[in-house]
C-alpha cells in the first residue's frame, strides 16, 4: 500500500538524520530517507530562513533535551532488564 502526504514542515520538526542533507538540497531536488517503515521521499519545494527567537529556541532546546533524556532512561533499563534476565527450562522435550 502506498501513503502519499503533502506537508510543510519547519526544520525543526523533521528527524535530525535528515538535516544535514536537507540543507544541501535546491528547490525541486528530491532525496530518498530510509526509515523503520520503509523510506520517506522528500521534494523540497521552497525554503526560507526563519531563525527563531530566544524563547521559540529555548523551548525547543529544552523538548530536544527532555526527549534525549527519556530516550537515555529507557535504554538503561533495557540495559538493566538484559542483564538480569535468565531462562528457565520448565519441560523437558522430547527430541
Amino acid at each position: 500500500m502506498h501513503q502519499r502526504r503533502t506537508e510543510t514542515q519547519p526544520a525543526e520538526e523533521l528527524p535530525l538524520a535528515f538535516l544535514p542533507r536537507l540543507s544541501r538540497m535546491k528547490p525541486g531536488e528530491i532525496a530518498v530517507f530510509g526509515t523503520s517503515l520503509g523510506a520517506t521521499v522528500i521534494q523540497l519545494t521552497h525554503a526560507e530562513d526563519a531563525p527563531l527567537g530566544p524563547e521559540q529556541a529555548q523551548a525547543l532546546i529544552e523538548q530536544f533535551l527532555a526527549g534525549k533524556k527519556r530516550l537515555e532512561i529507557a535504554a538503561a533499563e533495557v540495559k538493566r532488564l538484559r542483564e538480569s534476565a535468565r531462562i528457565e527450562y520448565v519441560a523437558q522435550l522430547k527430541r
